[in-house]
């Protein structure tokens, strides 16, 4: 049996006897599945970010200790998994930790350990009680439903127009503006949609996901940004080339979101200033020109490049870039890096750069044999699934040299979904039985 066989989380078939001794382990997988996905639900609220911890981190933390609990109550029913991409993420973790010890600002050291290990938390719980291929639909279509309550928040947040908008009703909540967070989530968020307009099951799911890629592209017309752009035109291109049999299908969608695209920039006048500032800039300093307008991204990838430049071995120590780039290259303000290639190079060295590397390539392996495999099987339906879920993955990878994402949950989300049902499709799902199904619906 092949190793990510004895990875998967589907079970085998099994005497009835066996079945009975099991069902603690599948009602508790469900239990934690129920939190877990209900974590991921309340970030499309203020109640998910806001706070410290936020209600989305105790949801979380709360579905890990009754995963614990279990574990030592039944330590021969755990269902707790840890796969090669886990392994990977826990090398990561452990050089982050260390870094401590050769750290610019040992003091934040810790904090961002903890705040990259609760995302970590969220991978492990994901693949842990995610165990059918009912249970991976129900991530889908939670994403379908999070498109829609994350464009309602958009509307309601920058219907003013432009970036102020979006920061006066921060201020009014109190709290930092979502402007990027819908950016992010959008790029996550999109390809599910796609998905499930071709092959969802029914009428109702289609026009969902039909809706929510309209508020796909309502946000990214509201939040003025540029990165969604590409990120968004990158997805429709790897849906197209790796769907080759449905390919009139979505090279129809590719056409277009990209005709639609254009015209959500010619008519947002705050989109097409930023986009054309962008082309004069790299103009200017591709020919070394003097300008005094510059943007404040390149002085972060500057400033980024330098640091990479000198503490490539071990880096800065997890967390310290950002105060480095303001005591050391002078900036005003401290600035979070925008780059997660060169935050990773600049903070944890080669060392954890490969590390986290290893956590993205491996995730990203696994589900593109899984894709080989559905399509050798004509499975089309949970290939165009796998295939949302890969340029999920690939989307926020791109979006991440361009805003923070380490700390944040999107990239482990998207990772955790890829890797589980990797496994779960390739693994032959057994004959439900009478038990089985009673046991699946508590």
């Amino acid at each position: 049996m092949s190793a990510q066989v004895q990875d998967a989380a589907a079970l085998p078939e099994e005497s009835p006897k066996a079945q009975a001794g099991r069902r603690p382990g599948l009602r508790a997988s469900i239990v934690v599945l129920l939190i877990t996905m209900l974590g991921v639900g309340v970030r499309v609220t203020r109640l998910g970010t806001e706070g410290a911890p936020s209600v989305s981190e105790m949801l979380m933390v709360l579905a890990a200790l009754l995963l614990l609990c279990h574990a030592l109550l039944y330590p021969k029913r755990s269902i707790i998994r840890i796969d090669s991409s886990l392994k990977f993420f826990g090398a990561f973790l452990l050089w982050a930790s260390v870094s401590y010890f050769w750290a610019f600002h040992p003091e934040v050291v810790a904090s961002e350990v903890i705040a990259v290990g609760l995302k970590g938390v969220t991978y492990a719980l994901i693949i842990a009680c995610t165990i059918t291929r009912k249970h991976v639909d129900h991530w889908g279509h939670l994403f379908v439903l999070m498109s829609l309550g994350f464009a309602l928040s958009a509307i309601q947040e920058g219907a003013g127009g432009g970036q102020y908008s979006f920061l006066l009703a921060a201020r009014e909540a109190g709290g930092w503006t979502w402007i990027n967070q819908f950016g992010k989530w959008t790029c996550f968020l999109l390809p599910f949609n796609i998905h499930y307009i071709a092959f969802a099951n029914s009428r109702l799911m289609k026009f969902l996901a039909g809706l929510g890629l309209v508020g796909n592209l309502v946000t990214v017309y509201l939040i003025s940004r540029r990165a969604p752009l590409l990120v968004i035109a990158l997805e429709l291109i790897i849906f197209a080339v790796l769907f080759r049999r449905y390919r009139k299908t979505f090279v129809g969608f590719a056409i277009l979101m990209m005709l639609a695209l254009p015209l959500l920039v010619v008519g947002n006048r705050e989109f097409a200033e930023r986009i054309a500032m962008t082309a004069v800039e790299i103009s200017a300093r591709t020919q070394g020109e003097d300008i005094t307008f510059g943007s404040v991204r390149f002085m972060q990838y500057q400033a980024g490049l330098a640091a990479v430049k000198v503490h490539y071995l071990v880096g800065l120590g997890i967390g310290s870039l950002r105060f480095w780039t303001h005591e050391v290259y002078g900036f005003r303000m401290v600035f979070w890096p925008h780059n997660l290639t060169l935050q990773l190079l600049g903070e944890l060295g080669i060392p954890g750069a490969l590390l986290y590397a290893g956590f993205v390539l491996t995730a990203l392996s696994r589900g593109w044999r899984t894709w080989k495999y559905l399509m050798r099987r004509n499975e089309f339906r949970e290939a165009s699934l796998v295939t949302a879920m890969i340029c999920g993955v690939i989307g926020l990878v791109v979006y991440g040299q361009f805003q923070p994402i380490l700390t944040e949950m999107h990239l482990y989300l998207a990772l955790s979904v890829l890797s589980v049902a990797a496994v779960i499709y390739r693994t032959p799902a057994p004959e439900p039985t009478t038990d089985d199904e009673a046991a699946t619906s508590e």
